[in-house]
């Protein structure tokens, strides 16, 4: 049972961090293909955004200028206020991250980061952007990491150090 716990565990995580590496890339190197793009090539009914429904989707508007997008963003900031303030975003912290961000917590802050596009990527199907949805995805994230880093004590410390930060949101 253990082994298969271990197996299962190391599984996830090793895919949703594939996942997550690939996404980047893809946002990177501009071929995360939205509604703009499929529009134009027949595979989708309108160009606009389904979370505002006004403006051509294209990663700059999906990530950052999107209304409902940086209202999510305020409300994941107020929801860290006072363990882990998050920078205001913009277009080009959007798309490339917060290396400008303190050094400190420049790592839980890239990966928040990422978590918070991945989500509003996938939500884009039902339209719906949900704090609730996103602070439990998070959650679900950092402890799929402490759990795998548990297996692996060399990794462990870094692990923790990296979701300390958040310890009050993840293990509330």
């Amino acid at each position: 049972m253990f082994v298969f716990t271990l197996i299962f565990i190391v599984k996830r995580y090793l895919l949703t961090y594939a996942y997550a590496r690939i996404f980047q890339y893809k946002v990177l190197n501009n071929v995360l293909y939205l509604n703009k793009k499929l529009f134009l090539f027949g595979l989708s009914e309108t160009s606009n955004c389904p979370f505002c429904n006004t403006e051509n989707e294209d990663t700059s508007h999906l990530f950052y200028d999107c209304p409902q997008t940086r209202d999510l963003w305020l409300a994941l900031k107020n929801a860290f206020d006072t363990i882990l303030p998050l920078p205001d975003l913009t277009t080009k912290h959007a798309l490339l991250g917060f290396f400008d961000h303190d050094r400190e917590h420049c790592m839980i802050v890239n990966h928040v980061l990422l978590i918070f596009k991945i989500f509003i990527y996938r939500q884009r199907s039902s339209g719906i952007l949900s704090i609730d949805n996103l602070l439990t995805k998070i959650k679900d994230i950092a402890i799929l990491e402490i759990n795998v880093a548990n297996f692996y004590p060399q990794n462990n410390d870094w692990y923790l150090q990296k979701w300390r930060p958040i310890f009050p949101i993840i293990f509330d």
